[in-house]
């Protein structure tokens, strides 16, 4: 039997990138929930899955000044207290992600963009989970909530 090789992808070329970026916009409830998960991840470096899916919005702080927002990002301490490992000691991952407060291509933009169209009680809430799934009749250019508090997504989106 064959060994299995590492292997490692190839890095996006500038085409790719804008390709992307292209795609990735405010104009509706599917493509916002898509640009804030593309830009938390690609932002914070996180892996996906299990991280995504326990994040609340009170992970996040920011700290704006007056040019730049500073935006940091604390991991949730569960995700590596599994069952067995009680004496291991876990320090939670701390990231911080600085910004121009002008630019639109940012977390930064799209958290409080995304933000604006959920209900007002997930603002600050460390129970609710960040991505929700867009209410079933949300329509973008007259609902101000596109998203609810009761469907959150999946781990696997």
């Amino acid at each position: 039997m064959k060994a299995p090789t590492n292997t490692q992808a190839d890095h996006l070329s500038e085409d790719d990138t804008a390709r992307l970026l292209s795609v990735l916009g405010t104009s509706d409830p599917e493509q916002l929930l898509a640009s804030l998960i593309f830009y938390t991840t690609y932002t914070f470096a996180l892996r996906g899955g299990t991280e995504l899916n326990n994040m609340t919005p009170a992970s996040f702080t920011f700290t704006i000044g007056d040019r730049t927002v500073d935006t940091t990002y604390v991991e949730n301490a569960a995700k590596n207290r599994q069952p067995g490992l009680k004496n291991i000691h876990h320090k939670r991952r701390t990231v911080t992600h600085i910004s121009k407060k002008s630019d639109t291509e940012t977390f930064y933009f799209y958290y409080h963009f995304y933000l604006d169209r959920c209900p007002p009680e997930m603002r600050n809430s460390s129970t609710l989970r960040l991505f929700q799934h867009p209410l079933r009749r949300a329509d973008p250019s007259t609902d101000l909530v596109w998203y609810g508090t009761k469907k959150p997504l999946g781990r696997n989106y």
